[in-house]
């Protein structure tokens, strides 16, 4: 006769089989189309690419930077640092990624011969 620990530990080993198998299943999907997605920026145009990343990773910098230096009255006197140097690195990441939206929307003509 079975012992109900054995069945309740076995089921759970499937259990967790076929949640690791089906997480693992989604994660390379996902990564797979990131994959894709990322390799037709860089051929497309690597100034969207560059301009996404240093976007992201200023927008993931700023609440580090409300945390520890918070806006108040005397806000003036932090413009420099960190504010301002946040703003000097993030304002090249738009103005990339401005022109190579503009560049992407631009239809070439061509003229027949």
């Amino acid at each position: 006769m079975p012992n109900v620990n054995d069945v309740g530990d076995r089921a759970t080993k499937w259990i967790r089989w076929i949640a690791r198998i089906w997480g693992t299943l989604i994660v390379a999907f996902t990564l797979l189309m990131l994959i894709g997605y990322a390799w037709n920026w860089v051929t497309t145009g690597k100034e969207g690419l560059g301009g996404a990343i240093t976007v992201v990773f200023n927008l993931a910098a700023l609440p580090v930077l409300l945390i520890h230096w918070p806006i108040t009255h005397d806000f003036p006197r932090y413009l420099v640092a960190p504010y301002g140097t946040w703003m000097i690195i993030a304002i090249p990441g738009i103005l990339f990624l401005m022109c190579w939206w503009r560049s992407k929307k631009r239809v070439i003509p061509q003229h027949g011969a």
